[in-house]
């Protein structure tokens, strides 16, 4: 949820509040996630299209993930850091503005899908490990990804349409006018939560135990190990082990980022939550640092995009020896 609204009692009196300290703390602070978000982006989602051994189904997931955080920063930062230095007055016009507003339920959309995604495939990696066509083939992936957009693209259609500048006073604000009396404003919102953060997060929640449960009952049923494929006759059994050895590996290596980038996501998208319920059924734009509250909430979602570049370089171990090699090759 943007909070870059007119409905403050009293918005005049927010220039009153940036003072000289908070407006570099808050300028340096927007710089520093804009360059890190999109240099850490850039460099994650140039190794995996360039190093062919990098293009597993897996890591597209890990690219949509990549590109869809640099599109929100390069589109949502700049604005917020506009609005903030022109004192919190919009001079963009009406097509920036409603970009802004579309692309943050749009590209989040976009994350907590792919993330969903990444959650069943590791519970079905874990579930049937023997397999020998594990996952999704590059077509049915690149489908998967394109479903993923057209929804979370659905996802931003209505504050694109309902968007636009407000002038206030001696400042533009860009807003959501939604039709007057109707509660269509807290519908969507709501259900905002509810589709990108709520249900996301119990179904991620419900796969991992899932997961973990899967993992402890296949113990006894594990191939035999090094020692004891190597009394038997055939190199098959062996090959297998290792085989699914490796998968295994995979998995646990893709299960620490899945983990962290859920975690990451989950406490980086609860302050807009917040504040949107506080704002529509509180008191947030009576309180006297309320500025400082909106300009906050808006700083996490863009951290949490800037953020996830270092999950995947990390943790993830193959893109992270192929970053290496991409850093050294610049």
């Amino acid at each position: 949820m943007d909070t870059n609204c007119s409905n403050s009692s009293s918005p005049d009196a927010w220039s009153d509040l940036t003072t000289p300290t908070m407006k570099w703390f808050f300028r340096l602070l927007f710089s520093a996630i804009l360059f890190v978000g999109l240099f850490g982006n850039g460099v994650v989602s140039l190794a995996i299209a360039l190093k062919q051994r990098l293009r597993t189904t897996a890591n597209l997931l890990v690219l949509n993930l990549s590109a869809s955080d640099f599109v929100f920063i390069s589109l949502y930062t700049p604005t917020q850091l506009s609005f903030f230095e022109h004192n919190y007055s919009w001079v963009m016009g009406d097509a920036i503005c409603k970009l802004s507003y579309a692309v943050l339920p749009a590209c989040l959309s976009s994350t907590v899908g792919t993330l969903l995604c990444i959650a069943f495939l590791r519970y079905k990696a874990v579930a049937d490990p023997f397999r020998v066509r594990f996952g999704l083939t590059y077509r049915t992936t690149a489908l998967v990804i394109s479903v993923i957009w057209l929804l979370s693209l659905l996802s931003g259609l209505p504050v694109l349409l309902v968007a636009k500048t407000v002038p206030y006073k001696d400042k533009t604000f860009c807003d959501e006018i939604w039709p007057v009396g109707k509660p269509y404003r807290e519908i969507y919102w709501v259900s905002i939560f509810v589709i990108q953060y709520a249900i996301p997060l119990l179904i991620i929640l419900f796969l991992s135990i899932g997961t973990v449960i899967k993992v402890k009952n296949s113990r006894a049923r594990i191939l035999p190990t090094t020692s004891t494929a190597h009394n038997l006759d055939t190199s098959v059994p062996s090959a297998l082990n290792a085989s699914v050895r490796q998968r295994r590996r995979q998995e646990s290596n893709m299960s620490r980022v899945l983990t962290c980038l859920v975690i990451l996501y989950a406490i980086c998208m609860l302050p807009q939550h917040v504040v949107f319920y506080w704002w529509t059924y509180g008191d947030l734009l009576k309180q006297k640092y309320s500025l400082y509250i909106f300009t906050t909430a808006n700083i996490f979602p863009i951290a949490n995009s800037a953020l996830n570049s270092f999950i995947y370089g990390s943790l993830h171990k193959e893109l992270k020896n192929g970053l290496k090699n991409c850093l050294k090759c610049s």
